[in-house]
């Protein structure tokens, strides 16, 4: 069986990459950056988490406007989350500091925002292609970003083979 690939601007890619649910990527990850305490009341959340069966970790509580029940990324049910993940959200927001700040004030102290990103080397994410896409990043300006918003503990990975990459920081 050949590898699936989809072409464009005479670049080839793996053509998974366009099925969504980029989470299933990144899931050893996210189980070590984000743990809650269910049992003793803490919860964390995944904003923009699309379908259902893509929610992640799954205990998480799921965010995304197509559940239209009036929370988004800038409106969340209760502060205090242990954690706060995002996948191939961040660059869908307008505002991508306002939506971080409010994410921080979110968090409780030493909680912590995984947010798994697309790599601007994928062309097809680039806004100007994808109308979507508000705004592109590179793996160390998001993860300076988050520094300079109070976030320590700042790590990030580079390029992947999803052509997304991960950064990770701690209130």
């Amino acid at each position: 069986m050949a590898i699936e690939t989809i072409e464009f601007k005479s670049k080839k890619y793996l053509a998974f990459q366009a099925n969504g649910n980029s989470v299933r990527f990144v899931k050893g990850f996210v189980d070590e950056i984000c743990k809650a305490d269910y049992d003793k009341g803490e919860f964390g959340y995944n904003i923009g988490a699309g379908r259902p069966e893509w929610n992640y970790p799954e205990k998480a509580i799921p965010i995304d406007l197509d559940y239209n029940n009036g929370y988004d990324a800038l409106n969340l049910p209760q502060k205090g989350a242990s954690y706060i993940c995002a996948f191939h959200l961040l660059e869908h927001t307008p505002n991508y500091v306002q939506v971080l700040k409010y994410w921080y004030d979110n968090l409780k102290e030493g909680g912590t925002v995984f947010l798994y990103l697309p790599h601007p080397d994928q062309e097809r994410w680039l806004p100007q292609y994808n109308p979507k896409h508000f705004h592109i990043f590179y793996p160390k300006d998001i993860a300076k970003c988050l520094e300079d918003l109070g976030f320590k503990n700042v790590f990030h990975s580079e390029r992947d083979l999803y052509w997304g990459f991960t950064v990770v920081g701690e209130k």
